[in-house]
């Protein structure tokens, strides 16, 4: 199968698997807030949202949208999940193994020495197996979707 058509599968399987989904990708410089944002649409509590107070009685036309979009909010709250690039391209990375991410990044900065982060991720590497795993289970449904999504990543 040639490249162009394992990164159209992976796409499609995305697609596929997340029809009613919305992924909502935020980027930004650094401190502008994106982070902030994130966590905050994953608070599973609407009440612990901290909204704004609704003016009572509602004195305009806004107010009274306010409300209505409030009372739909209230309702109908599901929190997004919360997931960086960063930890997905990491937890891809380490799920082919220690020794293939070792020379990942060697191929990337030969000068760069490896010593101690192999060393922490074999001290560590059942918590990471599971880490990466809960993210799989949290996020992406098929293997076969973890396979064509990591290939264009």
């Amino acid at each position: 199968m040639n490249t162009n058509k394992i990164v159209a599968n992976g796409i499609e399987n995305v697609f596929k698997q997340h029809k009613s989904s919305i992924v909502i990708g935020l980027t930004g410089r650094t401190g502008s807030g994106c982070t902030t944002a994130a966590k905050i649409l994953s608070i599973r509590d609407f009440e612990k949202l901290n909204l704004p107070s609704l003016r009572v009685p509602p004195t305009n036309h806004e107010d009274r949208k306010d409300r209505i979009i409030y009372a739909w909010i209230k309702e109908h709250w599901t929190p997004f999940k919360y997931l960086s690039v960063t930890t997905l391209i990491l937890s891809i990375a380490i799920s082919h193994g220690i020794d293939k991410l070792e020379e990942l990044i060697k191929s990337i900065d030969q000068n760069f020495e490896t010593n101690e982060l192999k060393k922490y991720l074999e001290s560590h590497f059942e918590f990471t197996k599971k880490s990466i795993y809960s993210i799989y289970q949290e996020n992406i449904i098929d293997t076969e979707e973890i396979k064509s999504t990591g290939f264009f990543l």
